[in-house]
């Protein structure tokens, strides 16, 4: 077989491999990417093990990344993963990599260099280090300048590297992100940027027949008996102090008249996280605080008839798909000025400035006021539309294989593709 043509064949039979710093993250933000993906094209993911990983392996071929993310900030932990992820994508040979979260990014930027494969870069928000100041600040601009430095270069021979800007394309999910970013890399070329909202949001959450038939606020006629006894306030995410789980505590502490329920896991890989303890002691001595725990998309099933989202988070989101689900239910949101992240503003849901008890509180109030006034419903349905027009999952995918087809419609340079492969299986080159 001519080598030009084999070198093709086995390009075109090779994987595309999307990496992930929990399996978690890839079941429940990637999912429909990987079933169209897995249409047309072989398909590998890569992330430690957790409770979804049984869920990954049945949409694509699984490979289990053995990672420690509590080791985060270990020099010698950073580099046993790095290995490990050097050796997997050695075999596996990928024909691109799509990479998400920081640590992986650093991590396959560098992999990606050595071996001239192709890579598209997701920063799926710029996290806790983004916000902290001193050496820990110093690192995270080091860190984005050093993905910048390798995403655009590659090896051309066995000691030779040389830049290649068709090799990379890096994804935002606001552009407060891309800001930051241009902040710190700023002469990283523009057009290998592009800011694609989060993942989008599944169909289901705009299944008419899927909203809560419970749902009171849609319904004016029980505005006369709207008390503050009435109101539920829900949060919804990782348990973990940044993300304003005890913001939200202090909220019901104060106004124990108020009911609230918690879905959510603790993170054993964060210092950051709420301990077993901590729960028990809550729970002990707030009765009107409720832990349910991690759910598969607890708030289609929420039955309180006066539900509203608080997400008082000071972490470095990217995109609340949170916020997302609940207003594409119409449920009323309140958040951090943090939280909005140039995507949302007072015309889809409310706000504080602060982020401090006193102010969620005087918004509960507004909340209610709208509600008495007839001015709430009209804002629900804004939002909605505005949730369903810009930021449905299909688009997001759609978006997202554009920047694939892109990439791989590029001449590809890969190193590992100077051998004379005789072989047509890719995986035994």
């Amino acid at each position: 077989m001519n080598t030009n043509k084999s070198n093709k064949l086995n390009s075109e039979l090779r994987p595309i491999l999307i990496i992930a710093n929990s399996s978690w993250y890839l079941v429940h933000y990637r999912t429909l990417l990987i079933n169209e993906m897995s249409k047309k094209n072989k398909l590998i993911t890569m992330a430690p093990i957790d409770l979804n990983s049984l869920e990954l392996s049945k949409k694509s071929i699984f490979i289990p990344w053995r990672v420690h993310r509590s080791k985060d900030f270990n020099l010698f932990s950073l580099f046993i993963s790095f290995s490990k992820m050097l050796l997997l994508v050695r075999a596996i040979k990928p024909k691109l990599i799509h990479s998400h979260t920081l640590k992986v990014n650093l991590i396959t930027s560098i992999i990606s260099s050595l071996y001239g494969i192709p890579i598209v870069i997701s920063f799926t928000g710029m996290g806790r280090l983004s916000k902290s100041n001193g050496l820990k600040l110093v690192c995270f601009r080091l860190i984005l300048r050093i993905i910048a430095y390798f995403a655009v270069r590659e090896r051309k021979s066995r000691f030779v590297f040389g830049s290649n800007f068709s090799k990379s394309f890096l994804i935002f999910q606001n552009s407060l992100d891309k800001s930051l970013f241009d902040k710190y890399v700023p002469k990283f070329k523009v057009n290998l940027k592009k800011i694609i909202p989060g993942s989008g949001l599944p169909i289901r959450f705009f299944n008419q027949n899927l909203k809560l038939k419970n749902n009171k606020w849609l319904d004016y006629n029980f505005k006369s008996n709207i008390k503050l006894e009435s109101i539920t306030l829900i949060y919804c995410g990782r348990l973990l102090k940044s993300k304003g789980l005890f913001v939200f505590i202090e909220i019901l502490k104060t106004h124990p008249s108020l009911k609230g329920i918690i879905y959510g896991g603790i993170d054993s890989s964060s210092e950051d996280s709420i301990t077993e303890k901590e729960i028990y002691q809550i729970k002990k001595k707030h009765k009107n605080i409720n832990f349910l725990g991690y759910k598969n998309d607890p708030l289609i099933k929420i039955n309180q008839k006066f539900p509203i989202l608080i997400v008082p988070s000071n972490y470095g989101e990217g995109f609340s798909r949170t916020i997302l689900e609940s207003l594409s239910l119409k449920i009323p949101v309140v958040c951090s000025k943090k939280a909005l992240t140039g995507i949302f503003d007072e015309n889809q849901l409310y706000y504080v400035k602060n982020n401090s008890p006193k102010e969620y509180f005087e918004q509960i109030s507004c909340i209610i006021e709208n509600y008495k006034n007839n001015l709430l419903n009209a804002k629900l349905d804004n939002a909605y539309k505005y949730v369903k027009d810009k930021y449905s999952e299909e688009e997001i995918v759609k978006s997202t294989i554009d920047v694939y087809s892109n990439l791989l419609d590029k001449k590809s340079t890969s190193y590992l593709n100077k051998k004379n492969e005789n072989e047509s299986f890719w995986i035994a080159q």
